[in-house]
């Protein structure tokens, strides 16, 4: 794009191509940075573009390139991958369901108060222990709150694979400490970074599934985050209830220190998967990576030749970031005729004009932009918002998290 933009507009020996010519430099290029810039030019030809193709001047239409067929494997493996993420979601907010009467010694058989045994013990209070047990399940809510408010920003400064990496090693050290603590504040601040963890999760999980789903198959994309929340939930009330017990005088109590210990295995394959998958094309689109992020939409579709539509949109996105949102909003930039003007200092120049422009965007004006787009959006946003309150006023989250001492008083 840099080398499209920088050709001298009055020469005669211009056009204006597709998106393929597009493709194909980013193939030389792909090849240049394993060789040398300078020889772009010959490689390119080498992959097959006609004479007839060169005196035209979009030697990008005529590379015969092996057709690519496209897959979606690659998308699907790393939504199943950060699908670790709300799974830990789940089994966070019903943790407490078959383990919250165990830890404040509150468990009845029968309608009689049960002896759980003391090393499971951890609210102890002269006055109410389910004070404390109360406190402790809703500080996973004050966590989230916050992990939720901070993860727009972590996934833009670090990127979604970055910020999912940090909330999976939330994860596994916050339940890790609930596995060893002992201590009433001990297990509140465990239990409030845990909530931090999956507010990241929500923040920033659904936007990366959404970012690298295929057009066509978004919605079923979509709806693994809300399955594997679910599927989370199940589990924890599996594991509490028939898994991980410990057998006193004859009745069944919850270890509740195994079931939160159990919570590190799938922090641990979110972070593995998370190092493995793809970072999302729209981000690295966003911060002027626009080669890194073709790379990327290349190994998730299994090629570009089918998806010239999202190119074109990572395109634009590159071409706001480093060019202004006019730039990006105008024509294709010409090309050159020939490939052998594909030379190192021309890249060179123009890189180091889209750097120089791109330092130019001032933190107030990209806020000010920032503001402007959500007041463009406003209509969707308090949508989505009241949606979300009305869920929350509901009542579900205080039966996902008592539903074990609902059943037991009824």
């Amino acid at each position: 794009l840099a080398v499209c933009r920088d050709w001298d507009n009055s020469s005669n020996d211009f056009c204006t191509p597709d998106f393929s010519f597009f493709l194909e430099l980013h193939r030389a290029i792909s090849w240049a940075r394993r060789n040398s810039m300078t020889a772009v030019a010959a490689e390119m030809l080498s992959a097959g573009a006609t004479e007839a193709a060169v005196e035209k001047g979009c030697v990008g239409l005529a590379v015969k390139a092996k057709p690519l067929s496209g897959s979606a494997w690659c998308a699907v493996m790393a939504t199943l991958g950060v699908a670790f993420a709300p799974i830990i979601f789940g089994m966070a907010l019903a943790f407490t369901s078959p383990a919250i009467d165990t830890m404040q010694d509150t468990v009845k058989a029968e309608g009689n108060w049960v002896p759980a045994p003391a090393d499971l013990v951890v609210f102890k209070s002269d006055k109410d222990s389910s004070a404390q047990g109360s406190l402790f399940a809703s500080l996973l809510n004050m966590g989230a709150l916050l992990g939720a408010l901070s993860g727009a920003a972590l996934s833009e400064r670090f990127g979604r694979k970055g910020a999912i990496i940090i909330q999976a090693f939330l994860s596994g050290l916050s339940s890790g400490l609930t596995y060893l603590l002992s201590h009433y504040l001990g297990l509140l601040v465990a239990r409030g970074l845990l909530g931090v963890a999956i507010g990241l999760c929500s923040a920033i999980v659904p936007t990366y599934i959404n970012e690298i789903a295929p057009v066509s198959m978004r919605g079923a994309f979509g709806a693994v985050f809300q399955m594997g929340v679910v599927l989370g939930i199940m589990l924890a009330n599996l594991l509490g209830a028939y898994a991980f017990v410990v057998e006193s005088d004859g009745h069944i109590f919850c270890h509740w220190r195994l079931l939160s210990l159990s919570m590190v295995l799938p922090a641990l394959l979110l972070f593995i998967f998370a190092v493995l998958v793809p970072e999302s094309p729209k981000w690295l689109s966003s911060r002027g990576r626009l080669h890194d992020a073709l790379s990327s939409l290349e190994r998730l579709r299994g090629g570009l030749k089918h998806v010239q539509e999202e190119v074109q949109e990572l395109y634009q996105i590159s071409a706001s970031v480093q060019l202004g949102p006019d730039f990006a909003a105008a024509t294709p930039p010409t090309c050159p005729t020939s490939p052998s003007a594909v030379s190192e200092r021309s890249l060179g120049s123009s890189a180091s004009r889209l750097s120089r422009s791109s330092t130019l965007m001032s933190l107030a004006s990209a806020s000010s932009k920032k503001a402007e787009r959500l007041w463009f959006h406003r209509k969707p946003l308090a949508i989505g918002g009241v949606l979300m309150l009305i869920v929350q006023f509901s009542g579900i989250n205080a039966i996902i998290f008592f539903q074990g001492t609902i059943l037991q008083e009824a």
